[in-house]
């Protein structure tokens, strides 16, 4: 009986060189690539890189993730862009200053990706606002926010803005003088 698979020894021996050569590939992304061949490896960041964890571990050691961000933002206060390695040294970088913000979420928006965690966490406290918009749906969301957010229309809102912080103020003043602590 003739079987559909008569040289056994070619297929494991073929599998055994595609097994080699994706585990080759994942090496080569995870302990080569981001440390010698990516254009993004000469941005500032930290280099205290746990082995293949990069700074996930960091993120889950400190109560709260953001500590980290303010850390490096004190480190590299003039970088605008700073490169942290994730899980599997995979690239992220985080936007430093204000021009960098303007570019990504104004300007050239459409070229630049969101992470989907990130898109998820905001999500959870500003909905599915114009600052994780992408593309045409960033436009459309843009262009209708800049009638009511215009400069004269900010300017006239001035002195309600003033008003109310001011009042404010002398709420969470006489919160601190009654109880000694505002929370």
């Amino acid at each position: 009986m003739t079987s559909l698979l008569p040289s056994m020894p070619y297929l494991s021996m073929g599998l055994a060189v595609l097994g080699m050569l994706v585990m080759g590939i994942i090496a080569f992304n995870v302990f080569v690539y981001p440390f010698y061949v990516s254009p993004l490896r000469h941005l500032p960041g930290p280099k205290d890189n746990a082995f293949f964890l990069g700074q996930t571990a960091k993120f889950l050691q400190v109560p709260w993730f953001p500590e980290l961000f303010c850390k490096w933002s004190r480190e590299f206060p003039d970088a605008p862009i700073i490169r942290y390695l994730n899980f599997a040294n995979g690239e992220t970088l985080f936007v430093n200053s204000i021009e960098a913000y303007k570019q990504v979420l104004q300007t050239k928006s459409s070229y630049f990706v969101k992470p989907a965690f990130a898109k998820q966490f905001a999500h959870e406290f500003i909905g599915d606002g114009l600052p994780f918009a992408e593309g045409k749906l960033h436009k459309v969301r843009r262009a209708a926010l800049s009638q009511p957010f215009s400069a004269a229309r900010l300017r006239a809102f001035s002195p309600v803005v003033q008003q109310k912080a001011e009042q404010l103020t002398d709420v969470l003043t006489q919160q601190r003088n009654e109880h000694g602590n505002v929370e």
